[in-house]
């Protein structure tokens, strides 16, 4: 079939019979306000929320040479080379702590929502570009990693670039002769590096192919562009296999883990018991059932390749594609972690986010396209409309419920430094427990401690993998907070300070002296209390 012998693709507002459209203003209105938004919103939580854990092993591994970082990566972290070599450039630039290094998860979140927003105004029109701006401006899920120094933010906006090359790719009025074949090239670019900065949107970027139904013709051409993306992530692959380790850190998701993390991404939790989640999800599925039943339209009694169900199948097509975005990352995480190794987090989902915002885009424009048309009024638009409503509605009074808890306070280990700084005695020592996935615990103790010393030592052993499972340090001062390397062998009457995430297994303790693990090995320390992520507690070292 010919270009000029198939159904124009049009918005629903553009097609013969509907409403004009709105003025240009408003819809670039429509489009720009979303994204405002989530950069204040984003600013906002950056000034409250202080630096955690993997942030600082961004900024440590973004401030190694070119070759430092190379073998550093060949120990630890290599599928996110790329990002560590991007920071690596942009962080001398826009400072290497706080909300400058976090600048570009900011703008990525930005150029996200614009770009959903773009996307809703392409396929619904002006009111489905405002309801998905907005309710992707005010996910919690991806303002958290738009405030986060790490990869996911501009994974997602290179992923929804990624969409938005292919649909004009795909829509003849938009891409005649060389414009095509530039969208095709953007498309392919977007998506490699979207699979390059992580490699988990290529589960995201295989929804796309929902977008080629009703388009056999253009199934070639999508394969060939999605080759660049494919081969990205299979050295991204190969590079990461010796390091899966790193996963240990997830826990296996159980249902209602599960449940919560779809429910966090698509941004309808409530944050209290998970059967409000459950509830929330399930008003979701009825808005997407609704949104498909009358973006269908009546169907037609004749050929399914007739030109009525040919225009069926291009009005329900993005609708499908949002569902899709939304539930199949969450999907293939879910069982990978049931199947192969945990993999489900919060973080992974962040194209879920982008899907759901569609979702609910797609519900609010199309029942409002209806409403205003009287004599085509029907129930299952009308139900999309008020159910999109709920929905967006409901996300934003979640938004504001979290906005409104926000306060300024120390990082956790600040507050870790607090009680050692008052309780801590030279000499003393500070066992710290850094799992080669918890790459910044170190860093983020030396810059909580102003020790600037401690911290170039740690930057200098990086490229090598020097940082012990359990490293120790001597007490020199508490004010200043100063502490020197030390041996594992330990005095008794020594006080030991352990700082960790999870638990010290007896394994953890066979890398140390014993003198050190019986010391650690006691069942009762002094003192435990546990500040944000970290355990500290104070073990006195009695003789055998």
């Amino acid at each position: 079939m010919s270009d000029h012998d198939r159904v124009p693709e049009t918005t629903l507002e553009a097609a013969p019979g509907r409403r004009a459209r709105p003025s240009p203003w408003l819809s670039s209105l429509a489009v720009t306000a979303p994204a405002v938004l989530a950069v204040l919103l984003a600013l906002r939580r950056s000034a409250f929320a202080p630096l955690w854990l993997d942030e600082y092993a961004t900024a440590a591994f973004a401030a190694l040479d070119p070759g430092d970082l190379v073998r550093a990566l060949e120990r630890v972290d290599a599928v996110l080379g790329p990002y560590y070599a991007l920071m690596h450039v942009l962080s001398p630039v826009l400072g290497g702590t706080g909300t400058g290094l976090r600048l570009p998860s900011i703008v990525a979140f930005a150029g996200t929502t614009l770009i959903v927003g773009v996307l809703a105004a392409r396929w619904w029109g002006t009111w489905a570009a405002l309801a998905a701006g907005t309710a992707i401006a005010v996910n919690g899920a991806l303002v958290v990693q738009a405030t986060t120094a790490r990869p996911y933010a501009l994974s997602a906006l290179f992923a929804v670039m990624a969409v938005l090359f292919l649909e004009s790719a795909l829509t003849p009025e938009d891409s005649d002769g060389g414009r095509r074949r530039w969208a095709w090239a953007g498309y392919g670019g977007a998506a490699a590096v979207a699979v390059a900065l992580h490699l988990f949107a290529v589960v995201a970027l295989a929804t796309t192919a929902v977008l080629l139904l009703g388009r056999a013709g253009r199934f070639r051409a999508w394969a060939l562009s999605s080759l660049p993306m494919l081969g990205v992530a299979a050295a991204v692959l190969v590079a990461g296999a010796a390091q899966r380790g790193q996963l240990g850190a997830i826990a296996v998701p159980g249902p209602r883990e599960a449940i919560a993390h779809l429910a966090e991404a698509v941004g309808v939790t409530p944050g209290r018991a998970v059967v409000w989640d459950a509830i929330a999800l399930l008003v979701v599925v009825a808005m997407v059932a609704c949104t498909l039943a009358a973006a269908g339209g009546p169907r037609g009694a004749g050929a399914s390749d007739s030109p009525m169900q040919r225009s069926s199948i291009a009005a329900r097509r993005p609708v499908w594609f949002g569902a899709a975005l939304a539930l199949v990352p969450w999907l293939v995480l879910t069982i990978g972690s049931w199947t192969i190794s945990p993999m489900l987090a919060d973080r992974y989902l962040v194209w879920s986010s982008a899907g759901a915002a569609l979702a609910i885009g797609a519900a609010v424009g199309i029942g409002f396209s209806t409403r205003s048309r009287p004599q085509s009024r029907s129930r299952a638009g009308i139900a999309a409309g008020v159910l999109g409503l709920v929905v967006l509605v409901s996300s934003v009074s979640f938004s504001v419920e979290r906005e409104a808890a926000i306060h300024r306070q120390a990082g956790g280990m600040e507050r870790v430094l607090d009680v050692m700084r008052a309780e801590a005695t030279p000499g003393d020592r500070v066992a710290l427990v850094q799992r080669y996935w918890e790459g910044g615990l170190s860093p983020e103790f030396a810059a909580a401690a102003g020790d600037d010393a401690h911290a170039a030592e740690l930057r200098a052993r990086l490229p090598e993998g020097g940082q012990d499972l359990i490293s120790v340090r001597a007490v020199t001062s508490t004010s200043p907070f100063r502490t020197e390397a030390a041996d594992t062998a330990i005095e008794p009457g020594t006080t030991v300070w352990l700082i960790t995430i999870l638990p010290v297994t007896a394994r953890d303790l066979e890398t140390v002296d014993p003198s050190l693990a019986a010391c650690l090995g006691e069942d009762d320390p002094e003192s435990s209390r546990e500040i944000a992520a970290f355990q500290l507690s104070r073990f006195e070292c009695r003789p055998d």
